[in-house]
């Protein structure tokens, strides 16, 4: 679920390509929904008909975090409850399209997003170092 974590700290990242002018690869909302979707596929193992609406749920998801950051870009803390709160809904449409199979499984994923989400909340409220330290 790390994974997840990395690629929504890269739909920040597409905003700060944007303003810089720089070359770099933009993440597009496609990229960000059919890369998702892969994962929870895998993970839950998804029919076709679910891997259609969660795309879907991950299409907006996107679409969701980037005007987040837009929003609040200079606001670290939150943005962090911003996207959680984002995470928290896509999650639950997720979960009520799933089989009572999959279901435990979502608790699995669930748990591991959450551990990541944690890791990066804490290391949002620890000072950052200067030079000098």
């Amino acid at each position: 679920m790390l994974m997840l974590v990395i690629f929504i700290q890269n739909v920040n990242a597409q905003q700060t390509v944007k303003e810089g002018g720089n070359d770099e690869q933009i993440i597009t909302p496609e990229a960000f929904a059919t890369k998702w979707t892969e994962v929870l596929a895998a993970k839950l193992n998804l029919t076709e008909e679910q891997k259609i609406k969660v795309y879907a749920i991950n299409f907006e998801l996107f679409r969701t975090l980037s005007a987040e950051f837009e929003t609040y870009k200079n606001q670290p803390e939150v943005l962090m409850e911003k996207k959680t709160v984002a995470l928290d809904k896509a999650i639950e449409k997720v979960k009520s399209i799933l089989t009572e199979d999959q279901l435990p499984l979502m608790v699995d994923v669930r748990s591991e997003l959450d551990a990541a989400l944690l890791e990066k909340k804490l290391n949002l409220s620890k000072p950052s170092k200067t030079a000098d330290q």
